[in-house]
Order: C-alpha cells, then structure tokens, then sequence
C-alpha cells in the first residue's frame, strides 16, 4: 500500500508509491476562482514537490497573462485535436473564424478578463457587417455561427479551468432581416426543389453522351438524397449485392490531399440497391475498368472509390455544383416567378425527402433516418412543406422515379433508369 504524509492547510501532501517513488499533490485557486490540483512523481520528496510547483507556477502565469489570441492558438492545439473534432470543421471553420472575425477584434484582451459585455458589443458590430466574400450583410444564422465558434472555445476554457464561467453565454443576436430579405429566404426554401417535370428534363439533359462527367454521380444524388460528400466518398467495399453502407465522407482542404472522414453527423446507415441504382453502379465498374485500360498504369485512385475521373481522382463537390448549375441553365430552371433558379446539389437531396414525403412512401421519422440526419427537427425545418402533391396511397421510391421519367409523354426511358437484369 502506498504511504501518505499529509502537511499544513494549502501545503500539499506526500504520497509514497508501491515503487518507492514520491507523489506530491497540492491544490491551488486558480485565476477563474475555482481550485486546480496539480501533481508530480519522482525519487525524493523534495524533486517531487519541485516539479508540481513549476506546474503550478506555468499554469498560473499562463491563465493570468494569456491573450484570447494566444488562448485560440491553445485551444486550436488542445481542444480541437484529433477525435475532439472532424479536421474539415477546424481547417475550414474554427481556424478562420478565429483568424478572420474573432483575434481582430477581441484577441488582444487577456483571456480572464473578457467580459459579457466585450463580446455582446463584439456581436453587435458583427451583426451590422458585411461577409467576407461579397458585399452583402451577415445573416442573423451567420453571426450565431461566429459567436457559436468563440462560445465552443470558452467552454473548454471552462473545462481546463481557465475560466469560471463561459461569458460568451447568453448571448442575443440581433436580428437584422427585413421582411423583403426574409420573404425571399422563405420563398427560395419553400422552392428549393425539382418539380416532376423538371426532374424529366434534367435526366433527359444529363444522359447526353460526354457532356457531363459526373451524370452518375447526380443519379446517385437524386435516386438517393444523400449528401454530395457521402456520395463521392462512397468506396466499392461499401456496395454490396442488396444494400449501400454510407459510412464516410470525401473531404478536401486546399493544399492537402482529398480523404475520407465521418460523416456530416457521424452517423452511418444504409440504402437499399434498387432497380435503378443499380445500373449505375454497374455502369461505374465498367467505365472505371476501362479507365484503368486507358490509364496504362498512371491509374491515381487511392481511396478505392465508386465515383472517379478519367484518370482515377476523385471528383470534387464543385465540379458536380458547376455541372449541376450548367445543367439547370441548358433545362431553362426557373421559379414560380419567372426568374432563373440555380440548381444544386442540395437541391436533388431536398428533392428526394420531398418526393418520399408527399407520395407517402416514408413516415416523417424514416425520410430522416434515411438520409441520416440526427433530429427529426432538422427534416422538419429544412423539408417538410405544404405543396400540391399529396398522394393518398403510399408507393416505393423507385417506383416513383420510375413513373417520373417514364412517362407518356416521355416513353423512352434513359439507359441509366432501365431495370438491371439478375
């Protein structure tokens, strides 16, 4: 058993290992005004007690000075390693949101003495400021995506003992929407998916021989609703005869190599192999096989994955938005008021739970589980609408598409939506 020597009040106790060794503890205020134990091992009580104090001496001089700069750089490092958070949402959020909105304007005042009241101002001023790539004021959303950023780091201060409190709590943002604005986000919401004869058009645009590369991955996109980054990170291990494992996403940061990483929610499912899916699976055996034939060993695919270009690398979210937003332009895509409407990727997703909702093929509760979305508040929100295709009978998804683009005024079926034989 290991031998403990307690001393006076604040001063710490000794502890004698199994191994011989010493352990000494002591318990300090911290600058947030709570306590903070802190301890060290080594062969004498004297080396023992040496160590702890020189970490007690660090932190205490490092939570009194520290800059909310050199605080993000800290958490940067610590708190958003790997396993805390998904890369992709520290290279393409955390960083430069610290880099660009929050060190310029709050970086210079010492960590443990920001107050409610710098960071509410801070908001404010946020609030009447433009976006950083076009001259358009910030949304409500966009502001409490910038504060949230600045709050998550707070609550790790908190955690590490830094701070007492978060004091980015709390929090109101104001709300700047004129009403013009916001009957323009409704309408572009309410809108923001494919009519059946605009579905129609746009398989019949994109089954147009080498016109567009990534139709299948489109396809995919629209037979599916998942994500684009689910769908170009899509591997041939994740398809079987019968079903489709979506377990990871395709991420890119400029200057690095795309790879693969969880998904939006980390949460994995998978999609039935029906009739028309099918057919584009196997058709992407096949042209990646030729592919490989052409490539003559310069094949560059490493990631094993479903969608690829000529040459083997993946295809990238913007190559699939720039193809989408050409094929919605050749269709002539337009709104219910006559104006033209740019067709995205996100389009196709709305599009599906749309279709799977309105003909009753899914509850509320399996469109969500479907297309992998953690809360049934989120479909709610973004693509459950009130519109003129309520069927009373419920009838499979593939069917549905099926009937879609094989109508009679559309009698010839494009290759990609035939039946695949057994």
């Amino acid at each position: 058993m290991s031998e403990k020597r307690r001393r006076g009040n604040g001063e710490g106790s000794f502890v004698k290992l199994p191994s011989g060794k010493w352990q000494y503890r002591r318990s300090v205020m911290t600058p947030a005004g709570t306590y903070k134990t802190f301890s060290a091992t080594a062969n004498t009580q004297h080396e023992a007690r040496e160590k702890t104090e020189k970490k007690i001496a660090d932190f205490t001089r490092q939570a009194s000075d520290m800059t909310l700069e050199e605080f993000s750089k800290l958490y940067i490092k610590d708190g958003c390693a790997e396993g805390y958070m998904k890369k992709s949402t520290l290279e393409k959020t955390v960083k430069p949101t610290f880099k660009n909105r929050i060190n310029p304007a709050l970086g210079d005042k010492k960590l443990v003495e920001l107050k409610r009241a710098d960071i509410q101002q801070w908001v404010t001023k946020l609030a009447h400021s433009n976006c950083l790539r076009r001259n358009q004021r910030l949304s409500k959303k966009g502001v409490e995506s910038i504060l949230g950023v600045l709050k998550a780091s707070l609550t790790w201060a908190v955690d590490m003992e830094y701070l007492d409190r978060n004091p980015a709590q709390r929090i109101r943002v104001p709300d700047l929407t004129t009403e013009e604005e916001a009957e323009t986000k409704k309408y572009k919401q309410d809108e923001d998916f494919l009519s059946k004869e605009e579905i129609r058009q746009l398989v019949e645009e994109i089954q147009i021989p080498n016109k567009y590369p990534t139709k299948n991955v489109i396809m995919f996109l629209l037979l599916t609703g998942c994500r684009v980054g689910e769908a170009l990170g899509l591997t041939w291990k994740c398809v079987g005869k019968d079903k489709i494992q979506i377990r990871k996403t395709l991420e890119k940061i400029p200057g690095e190599e795309p790879y693969l990483d969880k998904t939006k929610t980390s949460m994995t499912r998978d999609i039935e192999m029906t009739e028309n899916i099918a057919p584009i699976i196997r058709e992407q055996r096949l042209l990646q096989m030729n592919y490989r034939t052409l490539s003559k060993g310069e094949w560059k695919s490493d990631l094993n994955l479903v969608f690829t270009q000529i040459d083997g690398k993946p295809f990238t979210s913007k190559m699939v938005y720039g193809q989408l937003k050409k094929a919605g332009k050749t269709i002539g895509l337009k709104n219910s008021k006559g104006e033209e409407r740019t067709l995205h990727p996100h389009t196709l997703r709305h599009t599906f739970v749309t279709l799977a909702l309105d003909t009753g093929t899914m509850s509320d509760i399996e469109a969500s589980r479907y297309i992998g979305h953690k809360s049934l508040k989120t479909t709610e929100k973004y693509y459950i609408k009130d519109n003129a295709w309520r069927k009373k009978e419920a009838e499979g998804m593939d069917k549905v598409f099926s009937e879609i683009i094989n109508s009679d005024e559309h009698a010839e079926q494009p290759d990609a939506w035939k039946k695949h034989g057994t």
